[in-house]
């Protein structure tokens, strides 16, 4: 669980990136996925490494748009979204 605190740390240190503030990439909204799935690692955190059924939906459903939007994105923005979809990642692989 360390690797998901560390680099869930290092991703809160980057703000979002403006240059995808409230625009659509493939029909989706950063600003919304991003929010939803900070939403879900941080309770996956605060709950010792538990995701309800809804949290684990919503998470997933994250990760499947980010596999949309972040092959679009470029400098700053695939940072952030690439360390985001690795948190994800990292959650969803704990999780039954």
């Amino acid at each position: 669980m360390n690797d998901i605190k560390q680099l869930w740390h290092e991703w809160k240190q980057h703000p979002f990136p403006a240059a995808v503030a409230g625009k659509k990439i493939g029909g989706l909204a950063p600003e919304e996925i991003s929010a939803t799935a900070s939403r879900c690692i941080g309770t996956f955190l605060d709950a010792n490494g538990e995701l309800g059924a809804e949290h684990t939906g919503m998470l997933r459903k994250c990760m499947s748009d980010m596999q949309i939007v972040n092959p679009k994105c470029v400098g700053d923005t695939q940072v952030y979204f690439g360390k985001l979809y690795r948190l994800c990642d990292l959650v969803s692989s704990r999780l039954p």
